[in-house]
């Protein structure tokens, strides 16, 4: 082996490797948020009932549901669409133990309890009011406004604007970071979408327990905005800069 080709083979091994390992770095967030009209309402109807006999309770509570469903129909809230079952429950009654009784007294079963719920998630917020004021004629105990929100489509629709005025964000304070520690900015290593939240904020609540000879009209219902977020962090590689 020749001196030169021994030379060269030893300052080649001895040259640094660019890596990005040893780069400085600054890891920056950035955020959005915009308020928009809430176009979706989440609403729960309830039916209980109590009996001797668990027939007689699944008898009772299958009437109402029945004309429930029938009413939802009505209004073209299609099942698995727009509604579903939100639970279920069949329950025993126990007897109380009572004061000063005997030690070998025993609970007995006294009756049944059912409950049965379902949700609704409509866009159609025309049909709220109507929903909170009638339910109760075709035998629901109970309704329930969860709130309102955004659908799907909505959120869809608004995330682009947000992604893109978050990674603007992260990139400005970026900027004004390097540019305060006289380094400059080499390029980015990693961005990262932060997960949405699973529902937007809810803007309402409220619960109706009436009976089926309450007469009213339908109550106005006013949705509100809701904000929904998009946030970025971004990891940037930094350089110094150039003299």
């Amino acid at each position: 082996m020749s001196l030169l080709h021994t030379m060269l083979v030893a300052l080649l091994s001895a040259a640094p490797v660019a890596s990005d390992e040893v780069l400085p770095q600054l890891s920056v967030r950035g955020e959005a948020a915009l308020k928009v009209p809430a176009d979706q309402a989440s609403l729960r109807i309830l039916v209980r009932a109590e009996a001797d006999t668990v027939a007689e309770a699944m008898r009772s509570a299958g009437t109402r549901i029945n004309k429930i469903t029938s009413f939802l129909d009505g209004l073209e809230i299609e099942p698995g669409k727009e509604r579903r079952t939100g639970g279920y429950s069949l329950e025993p009654i126990w007897s109380q133990r009572p004061r000063n009784s005997a030690e070998d007294w025993r609970p007995t079963v006294l009756g049944h309890r059912l409950e049965h719920r379902i949700l609704i998630e409509t866009t159609r917020l025309e049909l709220v009011g109507e929903l909170l004021a009638k339910s109760a004629k075709h035998g629901a105990d109970e309704v329930n406004l969860d709130g309102f929100g955004l659908s799907k489509a909505a959120r869809a629709q608004q995330r682009s604007t947000l992604l893109q005025e978050a990674v603007r964000r992260a990139r400005r304070e970026a900027l004004v970071v390097s540019a305060s520690s006289a380094v400059g900015l080499a390029g980015i290593k990693t961005i990262d979408i932060e997960s949405d939240n699973a529902r937007p904020q809810v803007m309402a609540r409220g619960r109706m327990m009436m009976s089926a000879e309450a007469d009213f009209g339908a109550p106005t219902i006013e949705a509100g905005e809701v904000e929904v977020r998009a946030a970025v962090r971004i990891v940037y590689k930094l350089e110094p800069l150039p003299e």
